[in-house]
């Protein structure tokens, strides 16, 4: 996922190349930092905790952050290493690669304000996304459209008067 590409970039930034000798790459290292919890997004983390396996479901998944993270650290480092003709990045160019993935995201640049109307959507809670294409009327929790995009092209005028 991006996420745990984002994380093993950002991982790769505090601690150079992966490096199997080293303690900090190490799972028992990762495990006892809870370093999954600090580098994965939280809503992300948190609705994975939700779904641990159970006695009533024992199939469910157990997300295992940081040996996921290691995992990609390992792919990442060695892409770096490739890129840079096996000596590695330095964390300033790893920053602007972790830049770079960010970027292309959808939800790159977008501000997001949580609103409260119960006369435009009737659960009355909801967030308006605003970025460079439009504005959209996103669910608060899963951040899934409500409605579809209203593009600036297609907007002449943009106005709300409440009945007073």
């Amino acid at each position: 996922s991006d996420a745990v590409k984002l994380a093993a970039i950002h991982y790769y930034v505090w601690h150079g190349p992966y490096d199997e000798s080293k303690e900090q790459f190490s799972l028992q290292y990762m495990r006892e930092l809870r370093l999954g919890e600090q580098l994965m997004p939280t809503p992300l983390v948190t609705s994975q905790l939700s779904m641990t396996p159970s006695a009533a479901n024992p199939k469910q998944v157990d997300y295992d952050w940081e040996s996921r993270i290691q995992q990609e650290q390992r792919k990442i480092s060695e892409i770096f290493s490739k890129l840079s003709n096996g000596r590695g990045i330095s964390a300033s160019e790893a920053k602007v690669m972790y830049i770079k993935k960010v970027r292309k995201l959808p939800m790159y640049g977008t501000t997001l304000f949580h609103v409260h109307n119960s006369k435009i959507f009737p659960s009355g809670h909801f967030l308006i996304a605003a970025n460079s294409s439009g504005i959209q009327f996103l669910h608060p929790i899963t951040k899934e459209d409500i409605h579809s995009t209203f593009f600036f092209s297609d907007l002449q005028r943009w106005e709300y008067t409440p009945k007073v």
